[in-house]
C-alpha cells in the first residue's frame, strides 16, 4: 500500500490487489477495512469467514441484524447496548449476594461485571499484575453458577484466544476458584453439579517441553527442568528434591478436561455441547470446527489477550454467539 497526500487533508490510498482478489467487486462510496496480516494456512478460512459475512450484510440492513464483525468493522463498541438484565426479585437476588462472597472483586471489578452483564461488547484492560485473569475467572464462574441456580437457565461460554497458553492459565484459575472449599460446600447444600472446564484440541498429554507443570504417578505436581537422553528432569512445584523420571511416569497437569479433536471422538463433542451449563476454551482457529459439531449456540464469548488478536482472526468466532442479550 502506497500512501498519496490528496486534496482538502485527504490521504489517498493506492493499493494491489493478490489476484485471487480480483473477482472482488470495489466500489465509490463503500466501505472497506485494511487490517495488517501475515499469510499462514489459515488465511483462507479468514478469508471466507469474512466474504460470508459481507455477503449477508446489504447497506439497507438495521445494524441490529448485521453480523457481528460487520458491526465491529462499522460501529463504535459503546453503540452496543443491549436491555440490562430485570431487577431481580429477593431470590435472584440473594443468589446474587452469596456469589458475590463466593467469587469477590474489587469495588472496580464489580463495577467491570455489571457492565458485562450490560453491554454486548465489553473491554477490559490493566497492567500485569491487575487481576484481569482473576477477574475473567470469577466472572465465568458467578455466570455459570447462577445459571445452575436458577431452574432450567443455559448459560454456554466460550473462551478463545490466540494461544493455548492463554487458553489453559485461564481455565485452570476457573477450575481452582470452582474448587475452592467454600464453593464445594455451597454447591452440596444447594444439590447442583458443578461445571467442568473443559478445552477442544487434540490430546497433547504425554507431550512435554521444558517449564511445563506435570503430574507424577505419585499425584504430585512438578515443573519439567530439563530434557534428558534417559528422560525428564522435574522438580516438585512447591519446591524440594530435583529426580529423573520416564514419560510413562508423567503426564501434563491440567485442572480441565480435553475434549478430543479425533472425529472418532465427535459424538462425545456434541454430547458435551448439549450441556446447558457449559465452559469451553479453544484457539480462534479451532472455532470452525466447533462450529461444524455444535447444537446451539454460546451465550457468551471471552476473548483473552484480544489486544494480540486481529478482528479477522475474532470473526471465526463470532458467529458462535448468540443474538447480542445480556447473560442470566
Amino acid at each position: 500500500v502506497q500512501p498519496m497526500h490528496g486534496e482538502h487533508g485527504r490521504v489517498l490510498l493506492r493499493f494491489s490487489l493478490d489476484p485471487q482478489l480480483h473477482s472482488l467487486p470495489l466500489g465509490r462510496g463503500q466501505e472497506y477495512v485494511l487490517s495488517p496480516r501475515f499469510i499462514d494456512p489459515n488465511s483462507r478460512t479468514l478469508a471466507d469467514r469474512l466474504q460470508q459475512d459481507a455477503r449477508a450484510t446489504t447497506h439497507e440492513d438495521a445494524s441490529a441484524t448485521r453480523p457481528l464483525s460487520v458491526r465491529l468493522m462499522r460501529e463504535h463498541p459503546a453503540t452496543f447496548r443491549v436491555t440490562a438484565p430485570a431487577p431481580p426479585d429477593a431470590a435472584s437476588a440473594a443468589f446474587d449476594e452469596q456469589l458475590r462472597s463466593l467469587f469477590p472483586l474489587t469495588p472496580s471489578q464489580e463495577e467491570l461485571f455489571c457492565l458485562s452483564r450490560q453491554n454486548a461488547v465489553q473491554c477490559v484492560n490493566g497492567p500485569p499484575g491487575s487481576g484481569k485473569t482473576y477477574f475473567s475467572a470469577a466472572l465465568i464462574c458467578r455466570l455459570l453458577v447462577r445459571a445452575l441456580l436458577v431452574p432450567g437457565a443455559v448459560q454456554r461460554v466460550l473462551v478463545t484466544a490466540f494461544t493455548h497458553a492463554a487458553i489453559d492459565n485461564l481455565l485452570n484459575k476457573v477450575a481452582e476458584l470452582l474448587g475452592g472449599r467454600a464453593v464445594l460446600a455451597f454447591a452440596a447444600e444447594a444439590a447442583i453439579e458443578l461445571p467442568v472446564p473443559r478445552k477442544f484440541q487434540r490430546d497433547d498429554s504425554k507431550e512435554f517441553t521444558v517449564g511445563c507443570e506435570v503430574q507424577h504417578t505419585d499425584a504430585g505436581r512438578y515443573y519439567v527442568e530439563e530434557i534428558r537422553e534417559n528422560g525428564f528432569l522435574i522438580r516438585p512445584v512447591g519446591g524440594g528434591g530435583e529426580q529423573v523420571v520416564g514419560a510413562s511416569e508423567i503426564r501434563r497437569w491440567r485442572a480441565f478436561s480435553l475434549l478430543s479433536t479425533d472425529k472418532k471422538q465427535q459424538q462425545r463433542l456434541e454430547d458435551e455441547l448439549r450441556r446447558r451449563v457449559l465452559l469451553l476454551g479453544c484457539t480462534c482457529y479451532q472455532t470452525p470446527k466447533v462450529r461444524e459439531s455444535l447444537a446451539a449456540k454460546f451465550d457468551f464469548l471471552l476473548v483473552d489477550e484480544a489486544s494480540q488478536m486481529l478482528l479477522t482472526h475474532l470473526s471465526m468466532s463470532l458467529p458462535l454467539l448468540q443474538d447480542l442479550r445480556p447473560p442470566v
